[in-house]
C-alpha cells in the first residue's frame, strides 16, 4: 500500500529518533494514586552531582507496569509564577520552562516510592559532533544558575506581592461593599491598606509591566522592557543554549541586572519589615484579615561546581 501524504509519496521508512536525556525505567506492581496535585507524583526522583548536591528533583509516572521517565540533564527551572501564563511555540509554560544543562560527568539517581529508594548512577557526556572547552562550559552553567535564581527570587517576590495585592483588595471591597458595616470600625485598617496597596503597586510598575498581555504572543516588543523581561532574556541567553564560549553581551547584562534584583528584593523586605506588621496591626485591632509577612526574599547562592 502507498499511502497518501499530502501529495507527496513515502519513498523511504525512518524511525523516531530515541529519547533526549537519561532514560529511567522502573517496574510498579500496582498504580499509585497522584495526591500531590499534577507536578508532584508519588515517585520522586532525586538527581545530585558528585558532591552529593541535588541537581534536580522530578516526579515520573505511577502506573501498573514498567514506567519510563526521561530525565533531560538539567538543573531544576526558575520558580514560576502562578498569576499569569506566558505562551510557549514549543508547548510548554514560556520562559523559564527549563533549567541549565549539566557538566559532563557522573550523577546520582535515586528513586523514591512509599518510603523505598532505590538509586542508580548516569555518566553525562556532551555531543561528540561539538569542540566543548570545559572551562567555557562551567563559566555558562554557573552564569545560567546565577540567572536561574536570580530570576527565582524575583518571581517569589512578585508572586507574594500579587497575593498580597490580592487579599487587601478583597477586604478593601468587602468592607465599602456592605452598606451595613459600620465603616469607622475599620477606617485605620482601611487607611493602612490603601497605603500599602500603593506602595506594593509602585513597586510592581518598576519591575513589571502591567500592561503587557502576558498570555499574547510577543506582545512585550510594544514596550520598553521592565525587568521580568531582562531577567527572563539573561536567563534565555545564558541557560537555554549548548556549551559555547562566553557572549560578552550576557555578562554586561547580568552586571546591569544584578543590582536591579538586589535593590527589587530590598525594596520589598523593606515593606515586609515594616508596612506589612503596620496594616496587620490595625487590621487585627478591627478583626479585619491580616496578612502573611513570611521570611524575606533572598537570591540561593550557585552551588560549587
Amino acid at each position: 500500500v502507498t499511502w497518501y501524504r499530502g501529495g507527496e509519496t513515502q519513498v523511504a521508512y525512518s524511525a523516531p529518533n530515541g529519547p533526549s536525556g537519561v532514560v529511567l525505567d522502573y517496574y510498579l506492581k500496582k498504580e499509585i494514586k497522584n495526591e500531590g496535585g499534577e507536578d508532584k507524583t508519588p515517585v520522586k526522583i532525586v538527581v545530585t552531582d558528585a558532591a552529593g548536591t541535588t541537581v534536580a528533583t522530578v516526579y515520573g509516572p505511577s502506573k501498573q507496569g514498567i514506567n519510563r521517565f526521561v530525565w533531560n540533564m538539567q538543573y531544576d527551572a526558575p520558580t514560576k509564577l502562578a498569576f499569569e501564563k506566558t505562551p510557549d511555540l514549543n508547548g510548554g509554560d514560556g520562559f523559564g520552562n527549563f533549567g541549565p544543562s549539566v557538566l559532563a560527568g557522573t550523577y546520582n539517581i535515586a528513586v523514591t516510592v512509599n518510603g523505598k529508594t532505590e538509586t542508580t548512577q548516569a555518566k553525562v557526556a556532551y555531543d561528540p559532533n561539538q569542540t566543548v572547552a570545559p572551562d567555557e562550559a562551567k563559566t555558562l552553567t554557573v552564569l545560567g544558575l546565577k540567572a536561574r535564581n536570580e530570576l527565582s527570587a524575583y518571581n517569589e517576590m512578585m508572586q507574594r506581592l500579587h497575593d498580597m495585592q490580592d487579599a487587601l483588595g478583597s477586604f478593601q471591597g468587602a468592607v465599602n461593599g456592605n452598606a451595613d458595616l459600620d465603616k469607622a470600625k475599620y477606617q485605620a485598617a482601611l487607611d493602612q491598606a490603601k497605603a500599602l496597596q500603593k506602595s506594593l503597586g509602585d513597586l510592581k510598575d518598576s519591575v513589571y509591566n502591567t500592561d503587557e498581555q502576558k498570555e499574547t504572543i510577543e506582545d512585550n516588543i510594544h514596550y520598553l522592557a521592565k525587568l521580568d523581561i531582562q531577567l527572563q532574556f539573561l536567563f534565555f541567553g545564558s541557560a537555554g543554549s549548548d556549551p559555547q564560549p562566553m557572549i560578552q553581551s550576557i555578562l554586561d547584562l547580568d552586571a546591569e541586572l544584578t543590582p536591579k534584583v538586589n535593590d527589587a528584593l530590598a525594596r520589598f523586605n523593606a515593606l515586609l519589615k515594616k508596612d506589612v506588621p503596620d496594616y496587620n496591626k490595625a487590621a487585627y485591632a478591627a478583626g479585619a484579615p491580616t496578612l502573611m509577612v513570611g521570611d524575606p526574599v533572598v537570591i540561593k547562592p550557585v552551588p560549587a561546581l
